[in-house]
């Protein structure tokens, strides 16, 4: 019988990651799904990017502990072995990417012509940066600072949007939602992105913006990590189920494949879906 105590092995060290993780990014998930601009709900685009970036890294040093140990009879890396890598979303990516073509697993690396590369370097940017911006300015920090993150978010969405729907239905679809809000005639109390009072059309442009671009944005995401997902499934399985394993003797690894199944969501399930946290409980 297994004994589930916190610490006690090297097992349920990586068991508590992966629920960490799993909570990280089902989480981020839904607090996205939720969260809008112009309405109030900024603090979940906060806590969105902040339990996304927090469960991609640890899913990604899961991957890279989990196959080092799995190499190396179960021996345990350096601490350098990951203290290198820091809380750069894309280079832990890319060091993924290295050992998952180990095991006959399609996948590119994250460069500038990655599709997904613009959306990981921004919560990679997030991780280390940008999340303090608000308290940076505050407190005169720098001279120069980068786009606030829901300006990078809004252009984000919308480069998303643009490269899934076509331009057509986009107008077709505005001028419905436009429609919709008959009353929404000139300026508003808020400004845009560049100080300048915004236009009521405009306000209810960046809001279609983001809530129509969200199911893209999260299913590229999750296609981006499905191969490091899959390679972690078949370590576990391997390891502990294969012909070379132990039976009699201690599961090596949490089955992978079984805390993370929102790995197997796909486009219609996040155009759908708008409650994460509790969906695989």
């Amino acid at each position: 019988m297994m004994t589930f105590l916190y610490g006690n092995s090297d097992f349920n060290d990586l068991l508590q990651e992966c629920y960490l993780t799993q909570s990280s990014m089902l989480s981020g998930i839904e607090f996205l799904t939720k969260a809008n601009i112009y309405d109030n709900k900024d603090g979940l685009f906060y806590s969105s990017f902040f339990n996304l970036s927090i469960g991609i890294e640890r899913f990604l040093k899961i991957a890279l502990l989990s196959e080092y140990m799995y190499t190396n009879n179960f021996q345990k890396p350096e601490v350098s072995f990951l203290k290198d890598k820091s809380h750069n979303l894309i280079k832990l990516f890319n060091s993924c990417a290295e050992i998952v073509k180990k095991y006959d697993i399609p996948i590119k690396p994250l460069d500038n012509k990655h599709q997904a590369y613009d959306l990981f370097y921004f919560l990679s940017s997030y991780a280390t940066k940008t999340r303090y911006q608000n308290l940076d300015k505050l407190t005169n920090k720098y001279e120069k600072y980068d786009k606030h993150p829901i300006h990078s978010w809004t252009n984000i969405s919308e480069s998303y949007l643009r490269k899934y729907v076509k331009s057509e239905k986009i107008e077709s679809e505005l001028l419905k939602h436009y429609n919709k809000y008959p009353n929404a005639t000139g300026f508003t109390y808020y400004l845009d992105f560049s100080g300048h009072p915004l236009l009521s059309v405009d306000l209810l442009m960046y809001q279609y913006i983001i809530k129509k671009s969200k199911p893209y944005i999260l299913n590229d995401l999750i296609q981006t990590l499905r191969p490091i997902y899959r390679m972690l499934d078949k370590i576990s399985l391997n390891c502990n189920n294969g012909p070379d394993s132990d039976l009699n003797g201690p599961v090596r690894f949490p089955y992978y494949g079984e805390l993370f199944p929102f790995f197997y969501a796909d486009l219609n399930l996040f155009k759908r879906v708008k409650s994460w946290i509790n969906r695989y409980s």
